[in-house]
């Protein structure tokens, strides 16, 4: 019965050590994306968004311009809402933000499933590395004459764009079901509010 009793009491030790692994493993809630070419009053269901690749988190460095040492703007504050629908060609609802004004990054979520962040310029090239590597973008190609260095990334499926944007001290990402020229419009928008 000893015996017993420590295989059972293992096994339920096992299963409380793992279910925060396995939580963590999960995906997160789904979010439908609208396809931005689609009438808002599609009945189609919309694809649920892939995961954007988030760039790596570190400090600034010491080279980094000063625009960039200063406090990152909330991402849902800087484009007015009926601004970035005009954008997007979709309501997105409301955005849910992410990190503080001293993060290195901060996200904004709507509830569209499109995904905004502002970060600091020295994570750019680190960020599009990271996307290069993401087995689930099927491209990433450069786009010349947007921002500093601007790299576009589409996810499997060809209908989610990760759109990145380095301008001065910062760079911008723009993650949705969106076009190039949607998401450009709106990579621009955020750069020109900092």
């Amino acid at each position: 019965m000893t015996r017993r009793f420590h295989r059972g009491l293992s096994a339920v030790a096992g299963l409380v050590l793992l279910t925060p692994l396995i939580g963590a493993c999960g995906g997160s809630d789904s979010t439908e994306v609208a396809s931005a070419d689609a009438p808002a009053a599609a009945s189609e269901p919309a694809e649920p968004a892939p995961e954007a690749s988030e760039p790596p988190v570190s400090g600034p460095a010491e080279s980094e311009p000063d625009a960039a040492a200063g406090a990152i703007p909330d991402p849902c504050e800087v484009i007015p809402a009926d601004q970035l629908t005009a954008l997007t060609g979709a309501d997105n609802g409301a955005g849910t933000s992410n990190g503080d004004a001293s993060s290195v990054r901060r996200f904004c979520i709507y509830a569209s499933g499109l995904s905004t962040s502002i970060v600091r310029g020295t994570e750019f090239a680190s960020s599009v590395d990271v996307m290069r590597a993401d087995p689930n973008v099927e491209e990433v190609v450069d786009l010349p004459g947007v921002g500093e260095q601007a790299a576009l990334g589409t996810y499997a499926g060809g209908t989610v764009r990760q759109l990145m944007v380095l301008q001065g001290g910062y760079f911008v990402t723009v993650t949705g079901a969106l076009s190039e020229a949607q998401a450009t419009a709106t990579a621009q928008a955020l750069l020109d509010a900092l």
